[in-house]
This record gives structure tokens, sequence and C-alpha cells, in this order.
């Protein structure tokens, strides 16, 4: 969409499909025998949309269909819709919004700082609380594919960065290296 006024306009119709959304009302919009679900497919290609107003709406709409009884629309949620796509798009997301937050606490004009921190962390805490809001629907699959997708992309890197500071620390110690900034800067490359 190159209008802001329409995008928004087209998101909150949508929106407002999907709350409508339930076991009677899903056939109106999936399609078994084509196995396409085009009010959910083109609504989180919207997730990383730059205006927070649409990324909400896309949180909303995928929390209403992931919460329709439906053993047809579960599986193609699971398998062909790509929820471990989408699950790694969210999960880059946090990741993105980590990175500014660094960015902008690092940065030397301390008014500009506050105001973009604010409304990052904000960002960053709408996306967790959706993440648990997923979480609490209880759909396993799908809770595993998130899981999944947060234990490849945040917790691992996070780990293994915290560890090989640990070990090199450990073998600078011990005498084993000589040169722990060197070894420090590969590492911190390596686990973003």
């Amino acid at each position: 969409f190159n209008d802001d006024e329409m995008l928004a306009q087209y998101i909150t119709l949508v929106k407002t499909l999907a709350l409508k959304l339930d076991s009677s009302t899903i056939h109106l919009f999936y399609n078994e025998q084509l196995n396409t679900f085009p009010l959910y497919t083109e609504s989180i290609k919207l997730f990383g949309a730059s205006e927070s107003m649409v990324r909400t709406a896309v949180r909303t709409i995928t929390l209403s269909v992931f919460k329709v009884e439906n053993k047809m629309l579960r599986r193609y949620l699971v398998n062909d819709a790509g929820a471990r796509f989408y699950f790694k798009v969210v999960v880059s997301f946090i990741i993105r919004q980590r990175d500014a937050i660094l960015v902008a606490y690092n940065a030397h004009n301390v008014s500009l700082r506050s105001s973009f921190l604010s409304n990052i962390i904000q960002d960053a805490l709408d996306v967790l609380f959706y993440i648990q809001d997923v979480f609490a629907i209880g759909i396993q699959l799908l809770n595993d594919q998130l899981a999944d997708a947060l234990l490849e992309n945040v917790a691992t890197p996070f780990l293994r960065l915290l560890f090989q500071k640990r070990i090199t620390m450990y073998a600078v110690n011990k005498g084993l290296i000589q040169d722990q900034s060197q070894t420090q800067v590969v590492h911190h490359k390596e686990a973003l």
C-alpha cells in the first residue's frame, strides 16, 4: 500500500472481519478445497508495517484466527500457512527493536533518546505481550513453533555469547590464549 489512509481502512476492515470469526463463520474466509485463507495470509504480510496501528491490527487478526476451533484451519496454520515463518518474522521484529534500543541508548542527544526509547520499548513490550497471548491460546503445535523461533533466534544466540565470553575469560586466565579482545569481537559477531 502506498497510501497510509487506504492501508488503515483496509486493515480496520480485515480486523473487523477477523473479530467475527468462529467455527461457523470461518468457512466464509478459509477455503478448505483450495487450502487458502487470504484474510490471514495477506494480513501477516503487514506485520512489519511502519505504522504501529497496522502492526497492532495484524496481531489482533492473527489471535482471532488462532482462536477459531477448526481442525482443517489449524492444520493449515501449522503446516501450510507458514506459522513457523510468521513467528520468525515476529521474533526478528523483537531483535530489531532490541538493536534499536541499544542504538538509542548510546545516542548523544538525551531528549531525542528518551522519547525514541520510550516508543521502541513500548513496541517491543506489545509484541512480548502478543507472544504471551499466543501461548495462552494453548494450541500446542503453534506454541512449539513459536518457542522454536524464540529459542533459535533469541535465546540460543544470547546463551552462545554468554558462554563464549565465559570460556574466553577462563582461557585467558589459564594462559591458554593471549588476546581476549580479539576473541570477544569474533564471538560477538557470530552471536548476532
